[in-house]
């Protein structure tokens, strides 16, 4: 690809780059590229209007991210404006600056996975929803303003990525949970942690209301206010049995409109009640609980320390491949 670009000078500033980064000692002006033993083509440096930049690091300005579309087709833009529409996705009034940076290093890891396993960031994906900027200049007033605010925020942790065992993690953030964090044996980097500001979200108490035929056609089952409604532990894994129907958490999440995985059941003669606590997957980052910490003075590494006590912060200071 890089053979075919129509202009030299992108092909020069890749070259020079490569001179520097690996400190070889080339002061001509010719070079010539090689495939198989055949020169393909042949570039001459002396006419380059290129700077040459020493030691070039990774930036979200130069690092691409191909979006997956719904429709499978591909779209290629700068990390910069992935993380843009991420934190317009995420954003709040009354969140904190530093919080929105714990979340930007959360999905600048993300971009970072998703390009050295697959090539891609699906649009539609576990964690969030890809919508291209424009889409946020007819939501939001204050667009050229909030623009301003995400890029100081995006510069502040440009690079920044979380590791846990020399691997990139998964994005979990949820709004807010029953005072403590969830833990999960298949991601041995989210901890259980205790995340008390969240008793106080508008979130943490919510319930819904059905009655037994509406409950009963959205799981496909027969129960009655006779039957055994059991939390049980099944793989490590913890589930619901209704009688001898076992249900996943987050089948029941699904099939009964519950946004939390912290819920129990109040069973009635005429009706069932749920009881949610909290709002989100309880794992990793509390948005409510973080806003607190940012709100009584910690920054986004004491937030993410806080909320991944397992996972190191780092900062890419290498060339881009």
């Amino acid at each position: 690809n890089e053979l075919n670009y129509n202009s030299d000078s992108n092909l020069n500033k890749i070259t020079l780059d490569f001179i520097n980064t690996n400190n070889i000692e080339f002061n001509g002006d010719i070079i010539n590229y090689v495939v198989d033993n055949i020169i393909v083509k042949k570039t001459n440096l002396k006419k380059r209007k290129v700077t040459i930049v020493n030691n070039p690091t990774y930036s979200c300005n130069n690092f691409l991210v191909n979006v997956k579309l719904d429709d499978n087709s591909l779209c290629e833009i700068s990390l910069h404006d992935y993380l843009l529409s991420i934190l317009f996705d995420k954003y709040s009034v009354n969140y904190n600056k530093e919080l929105l940076k714990a979340i930007c290093i959360l999905y600048n890891t993300y971009a970072y996975r998703c390009m050295s396993i697959d090539k891609f960031v699906p649009s539609i994906n576990y964690f969030n929803l890809y919508k291209p900027l424009n889409y946020y200049k007819d939501v939001y007033e204050n667009y050229n303003d909030l623009v301003n605010l995400f890029d100081s925020i995006i510069s502040e942790v440009d690079c920044m990525f979380m590791s846990y065992n020399n691997q990139l993690i998964l994005p979990f953030i949820h709004y807010s949970n029953s005072g403590k964090t969830i833990s999960n044996t298949k991601y041995p980097y989210l901890s259980s942690v205790s995340s008390l500001w969240d008793i106080l979200a508008p979130t943490y108490l919510n319930t819904i209301e059905y009655s037994y035929n509406e409950f009963n056609k959205l799981l496909g089952i027969n129960c009655s206010s006779k039957s055994s409604f059991t939390f049980i532990n099944q793989n490590n894994t913890k589930k619901l049995k209704i009688d001898n129907k076992i249900f996943s958490l987050e089948e029941l999440k699904n099939l009964l409109n519950i946004y939390s995985s912290e819920f129990n059941f109040i069973i009635n003669r005429n009706n069932i009640i749920i009881l949610i606590k909290g709002k989100g997957n309880g794992f990793g980052l509390s948005l409510f609980g973080g806003n607190a910490i940012a709100n009584n003075g910690g920054n986004y590494n004491s937030i993410l320390k806080y909320y991944f006590p397992k996972v190191k912060l780092l900062r890419y200071i290498k060339e881009l491949s």
